[in-house]
């Protein structure tokens, strides 16, 4: 009886201690991600999230990580449900499945855009190519236009 007393007691000091919770977060810090648009210039990559999230850096280790940095919370990039790929931005595709389920869709964009309002319509109009497959090689990249304030999805 007094072994399973102190087996209950230090499963009730653990938690105090903090010691049970190295590796996960807390859920109300996560910042839920629905776009993420990754762009290239000088040799950066610049991360920008529909959350209105920014990074930036190298590497995309560096831009996640710049994102996470400047935001007050931890971006969630595991719920993005569409990556958007300026030109330039397809070589960091491997680096950035480290971050990114594969059944995320992905397409080029072109022009100007607002995110939130990006992932309103394509919430209606899915890119058919996930990251997965584009990874594979499976198939060319859909493209999102945006001219005068309308959108288009091209695959």
């Amino acid at each position: 009886m007094k072994k399973w007393l102190w087996c209950i007691l230090l499963l009730a000091v653990i938690p105090l201690l903090g010691i049970g919770s190295l590796g996960g977060r807390d859920v109300g810090t996560l910042r839920p991600v629905r776009v993420l648009e990754a762009q290239q210039k000088n040799g950066q990559l610049f991360l920008v999230a529909d959350t209105e999230d920014r990074g930036r850096g190298e590497t995309s280790e560096q831009a996640v990580a710049s994102m996470n940095e400047s935001s007050q919370n931890y971006v969630f990039l595991e719920t993005a449900q569409v990556l958007l790929l300026r030109e330039g931005t397809e070589r960091y595709i491997p680096e950035l499945m480290q971050y990114l389920r594969p059944s995320c869709s992905v397409c080029a964009a072109t022009g100007e855009m607002d995110l939130s309002t990006v992932a309103k319509y394509l919430k209606q109009h899915p890119p058919q190519l996930t990251l997965g497959e584009y990874a594979a090689g499976k198939q060319e990249l859909p493209r999102l236009i945006s001219e005068g304030g309308k959108m288009q999805l091209v695959q």
